[in-house]
């Protein structure tokens, strides 16, 4: 109750002194919009495996950026969208917050809803995974085969059709999005402790690491050991390039916001204040999510 009062008056002296609302980030339409953005490619995953990757930092950023109106992410994220909604949350972080704190638990029902209505279309009579492609459909793409070739290999499609048909209805009904909820927390929890880890450098290994994110020189390579022997990367001292080490994937995803904001916003981010407040953003996400 305590926390909640103070993070309350908190707010409540940010939006005097700035003129701005939580609505300058999100609104229930944006949230609603946010969360089908990150379910639009979930159908192959549960269809396949039974299971939904959980929702990592990257797939986060790039489905705000395309919610917030922008075409494109990472380099080809527009200008309207880096000094509009970025900026604003950068500059008055307690927007967040807030944003959390009123949208939240929308945002995991909007989630589960398009989740939920997935699964019940996959399992439909007339889901399209059911439908038996015709020799035409299937061999569209086979451009440089001859018809003896193509013959065969629709004949194995045909043969692998019911095995496959049981697997998928299968994975489809085990799917459980009470699962879900449970691998999220675990997944969230690897950023935590990315962070607790960093946060036990003192300050100039600290900056050192981060600045080295994007440089691919040999402190670099000494960060990733870092990481590795930490237990927070699984590569041991990969090369920059590797794939691994990339973007788009945990960690990467987040040292590379961290270095991005800490650049960006000099005045109002140091690398170790960026890590405390990403902590207590994370703690916040928690707290909505299903137990």
């Amino acid at each position: 109750m305590r926390k909640t009062a103070l993070l309350g008056l908190v707010a409540i002296i940010g939006l005097t002194s700035t003129g701005l609302k939580v609505g300058s980030l999100y609104t229930e339409s944006k949230v609603s919009e946010l969360a089908k953005n990150l379910s639009l490619y979930t159908d192959d995953e549960i269809l396949s495996q039974g299971e939904l990757s959980p929702i990592d930092l990257n797939s986060l950023l790039c489905s705000n950026i395309y919610t917030q109106g922008s075409e494109s992410a990472g380099a080809g994220t527009s200008e309207e969208y880096q000094k509009g909604w970025r900026d604003i949350a950068a500059k008055n972080s307690v927007l967040l917050h807030l944003g959390i704190k009123t949208y939240g638990k929308t945002f995991i029902q909007k989630y589960k809803e398009n989740i939920l209505n997935k699964q019940k279309l996959l399992l439909s009579k007339n889901a399209e995974w059911r439908k038996v492609k015709s020799f035409q459909e299937y061999t569209i793409y086979m451009l440089y085969e001859d018809s003896t070739v193509k013959q065969e290999k629709y004949n194995n499609y045909l043969k692998n059709f019911k095995k496959d048909s049981l697997r998928y209805e299968k994975n489809i009904s085990s799917f459980s999005i009470d699962k879900y909820w449970k691998n999220q927390k675990i997944f969230i929890a690897k950023y935590d402790s990315l962070i607790k880890k960093l946060l036990t450098l003192d300050d100039k290994r600290l900056n050192e690491y981060i600045r080295s994110v994007r440089m691919g020189n040999t402190v670099t390579i000494k960060f990733q050991t870092w990481l590795y022997l930490q237990k927070l990367n699984t590569t041991p001292n990969p090369t920059y390039f590797n794939l691994t080490w990339e973007p788009m994937y945990y960690p990467l995803d987040f040292l590379d916001l961290t270095y991005r904001i800490t650049r960006d916003y000099p005045k109002q981010w140091k690398t170790r204040s960026f890590l405390i407040e990403a902590g207590k953003l994370s703690n916040e996400i928690k707290e909505v999510i299903p137990k």
